[in-house]
């Protein structure tokens, strides 16, 4: 079977003699911080308007677990891509490894979101937490 032509499917390339197809590594991330980026926006997305209003609502306990379940996911995927390689990646102040690289910037885009949903849900409210 012949492999589609390049100009119809931008970013495919045959791979050796066999003509099967695969993604380029470029073709759709210029660099392993944004692969790393993406995937934590897409779980916390999920995680903060579909999973947590769902399944922990204003209940503190069920929030912090389903979030270690969240960035449990993000390290599961990030890792499957990059334990072993080596890769370094670029955070404004030096070269870190794709865990700590994970954990944090999946920690600075998680602030706005949490601020976001406790105003949203009153986690913190005290006079309602008294009432009932």
């Amino acid at each position: 079977m012949p492999a589609p032509p390049r100009d119809v499917l931008s970013g495919m390339s045959e791979v050796e003699d066999t003509g099967d197809v695969r993604l380029e590594y470029g073709a759709m991330m210029n660099s392993p911080e944004q692969f790393v980026l993406l995937v934590n926006a897409v779980i916390l997305g999920f995680a903060y308007l579909v999973v947590y209003p769902r399944f922990a609502g204003r209940d503190r306990a069920r929030l912090a677990i389903n979030d270690l379940i969240a960035n449990g996911c993000t390290l599961l995927v990030v890792g499957v891509s990059y334990t072993g390689t080596g890769q370094q990646f670029d955070l404004l102040f030096g070269e870190f490894g794709w865990f700590a690289f994970t954990l944090v910037t999946f920690l600075l885009m998680e602030i706005p979101l949490f601020l976001w949903y406790a105003r949203r849900y009153r986690i913190f409210d005290r006079e309602e937490d008294e009432q009932g």
